[in-house]
C-alpha cells in the first residue's frame, strides 16, 4: 500500500516598506536570507514555548551541491499520553515513566527548495510530526530575524531610494524593508494542470484526525486519507473545488 509520508507547501516571500512613495520595494531573495543563517545561532531556537508545549530548531545544514536547506525541528508536547512497553514473552505492560514536567517528544525533518525567481520556496515536512504550516512560517521569520539583525547583511534591509536622491557626502538616499512569509498548501503538478485546462480526474485529501485507537490510549489515529474522483471531470473548477473541500471537511453533507 502507498503511502505519503511528507506534507508539500508553498512559501512566498512578500516585500514591504514604510518609506513614503514606493508601492513595489525591492528586496532580497529567500536563497539569500537563508544562506546568511548562521547555524550557531539558529540551533536552539524556539519557535513556540509555554508550559506544556514547546517546539525548537534542532539542526540546520544547507546541502550546497542541490541548493537546498535541511532542517530538524523537535516537538515536545506534555500533553501528549506516557508511552507503553510490553514484554514480548509475559505480556506484561508498562508505562516508561513521563513525569508531569516531561513532554513526549516528536522529531520533523524540512526540507526548503527555493525556486530560481528567488521569491518562492518549495518545502517538505514530514507527516505526523504534528508541525503545522503556521511553525513552517515562524521557521522563515525567525531565520530572517536572525540575518537582518546582524549589521553585516544590511544589504538585503537598506536599499537606494528610487528618486535618486543623495546627501551632500554624494550617499545615495536609502528605505528600510521588511519581509513577511505565507505558507500555501502544494496543489500539486495533477491538480494544477486539472484547474488549467478544466479536466479534473481525481486527487487525495489527507486530513490530521487525533482520536484513539486502542483501549488503553496509547495507539493514536493521526490522519485520514480519502481519494476523491470525478464522474464528470469537465464540470470540476476551481471554486467547486474549494466549495466541496471545506464542506467535507467542516463536516457538512
Amino acid at each position: 500500500m502507498r503511502h505519503r509520508t511528507v506534507h508539500f507547501y508553498d512559501v512566498v516571500l512578500a516585500t514591504g516598506t514604510r518609506a513614503e512613495g514606493i508601492s513595489n520595494p525591492s528586496g532580497g531573495t529567500i536563497t539569500a536570507l537563508l544562506e546568511r543563517v548562521k547555524r550557531s545561532a539558529i540551533v536552539g531556537a524556539r519557535l513556540t514555548e509555554s508550559n506544556r508545549l514547546t517546539v525548537e530548531i534542532s539542526d540546520w545544514h544547507h546541502d550546497i551541491s542541490s541548493g537546498a536547506f535541511c532542517v530538524l525541528i523537535n516537538r515536545a508536547d506534555a500533553n501528549v499520553s506516557d508511552v507503553t512497553f510490553r514484554d514480548l514473552k509475559t505480556r506484561v505492560a508498562r508505562r516508561a515513566g513521563k513525569t508531569r514536567v516531561e513532554g513526549i517528544e516528536l522529531s520533523a525533518h524540512v526540507v526548503i527548495k527555493p525556486d530560481a525567481d528567488g521569491r518562492r520556496a518549495m518545502v517538505l515536512l514530514t507527516m505526523g510530526s504534528g508541525i503545522s504550516s503556521d511553525t513552517l512560517e515562524k521557521l522563515f521569520r525567525e531565520a530572517a530575524r536572525l540575518v537582518l539583525g546582524d549589521t553585516k547583511n544590511s544589504d538585503l534591509l537598506l536599499f537606494d531610494h528610487p528618486s535618486g536622491e543623495k546627501d551632500r557626502k554624494g550617499v545615495s538616499k536609502k528605505y528600510r524593508v521588511h519581509y513577511s512569509f505565507d505558507c500555501f498548501a502544494h496543489k500539486g503538478q495533477v491538480l494544477d494542470q486539472a484547474l488549467k485546462n478544466g479536466s479534473f480526474s481525481s486527487m487525495e485529501l489527507v486530513a490530521h484526525e487525533y482520536s484513539g485507537f486502542d483501549s488503553g490510549g496509547n495507539l493514536q489515529v493521526t490522519q485520514q486519507t480519502i481519494t476523491v474522483t470525478a464522474a464528470n471531470p469537465h464540470s470540476v473548477t476551481a471554486a467547486t473545488l474549494v466549495r466541496d473541500i471545506k464542506r467535507f471537511f467542516a463536516g457538512t453533507p
